[in-house]
């Protein structure tokens, strides 16, 4: 088997699986996860607080739920947005400014346009 860049692998397989935890504690919502890009890059989604891992927040825009920050003297202007629609979560940040300046992203993964199919299955 080859990777990506041609050299060869002596893994049978690699299981690379994204995924966004969406939850709600007392009348706010919040989310964390990870999403795997090429190359074996992730994103890590979560505050954007240096040193400290914790959940992302969001406020509820219509059917979708929204982190801004907007950050002018560095001319960030990051909008991640989470839309649920009957086959799972779709995901945007169409500038690319949460996945280049908020989140911890490597340089082939972003946030934008991605789509997570629904599962039943818990975390074990």
């Amino acid at each position: 088997m080859l990777n990506e860049d041609g050299s060869e692998s002596n893994e049978r397989f690699k299981l690379k699986t994204s995924y966004i935890n969406v939850f709600k504690e007392d009348d706010k919502y919040f989310t964390e996860g990870l999403i795997w890009g090429y190359n074996f890059h992730i994103c890590t989604i979560t505050a954007p607080v240096e040193g400290v891992s914790e959940p992302l927040p969001l406020i509820l825009k219509g059917k979708k739920l929204v982190f801004e920050e907007q950050e002018p003297e560095y001319d960030i202007n990051c909008k991640f947005e989470l839309e649920f629609d009957e086959n799972g979560l779709h995901i945007k940040d169409k500038n690319y400014h949460c996945s280049n300046y908020m989140f911890y992203c490597g340089a082939h993964a972003s946030v934008h346009d991605v789509h997570l199919v629904k599962t039943n299955k818990g975390c074990n």
